[in-house]
């Protein structure tokens, strides 16, 4: 579970998320203009963990762009953690999805710490 000063730094990139615009996803996935950023797949991540960006539109958001012909992406890291999103939303016999809460927090924390290594 998320709690004290993390869960207001978390809502705060949740925001940044749900107000960025559609059509730079959609430009982001077809890999016309700008390449799908580290911060943009940690917002996603983030708005997951909050309840405020539903598994499946995780799961779309991110398959879209793992099956793009030429998807643009910055690093390995963020490869990893786009293709880990979309999974998010499998379903699993023994529960109601296939990854939990911790395994999000879990990649969420590979992206960052990913961020802080390579400086």
């Amino acid at each position: 579970m998320v709690g004290g000063s993390e869960s207001s730094d978390l809502k705060a990139v949740a925001k940044r998320s749900i107000t960025s615009s559609t059509n730079s996803e959609t430009m982001s996935v077809r890999g016309e203009g700008r390449p799908v950023t580290r911060e943009e797949v940690e917002e996603k991540l983030v708005a997951l963990l909050l309840g405020e960006l539903t598994r499946e539109a995780a799961a779309d958001w991110a398959g879209a762009i793992v099956r793009s012909d030429r998807p643009d992406v910055p690093d390995l890291a963020v490869w990893r953690a786009i293709v880990a999103l979309s999974g998010v939303d499998l379903i699993s016999t023994d529960r109601p999805y296939l990854h939990g809460q911790d395994d999000i927090r879990k990649w969420l924390d590979d992206l960052r710490e990913s961020k802080s290594s390579a400086r």
